[in-house]
């Protein structure tokens, strides 16, 4: 959906190894979308682990429903958009160019 935006997207569906490849070239990624329920890392630790390399990135949290997080953890985490889902293709792209802008 968001490649189709037009976006370079790198998509990876374990999250270790998305922490992985965005160590390689930090400076490559403007943004990274996840979900807060990830295989080997919550998407929690995995915004904890890509401050530590980019502070500044930004970074859109996405939750079908979390006992674990809600809009006003993820701001005090750094997060810079939260998001239930499901989520439409027009309501990624505002929240995309809200984020990037």
């Amino acid at each position: 959906m968001i490649g189709r935006l037009g976006y370079d997207v790198d998509l990876r569906m374990n999250s270790r190894e998305a922490l992985n490849v965005f160590k390689t070239d930090p400076e490559n990624y403007d943004l990274i979308i996840t979900d807060q329920v990830m295989p080997e890392l919550s998407g929690e630790k995995l915004v904890h682990e890509v401050r530590k390399i980019k502070p500044d990135i930004p970074i859109t949290l996405c939750t079908g429903y979390s006992s674990q997080m809600n809009e006003k953890k993820a701001m005090i985490l750094g997060i810079n958009k939260f998001v239930y889902k499901p989520i439409v293709k027009k309501d990624i792209a505002v929240l995309i160019r809200k984020v990037l802008d």
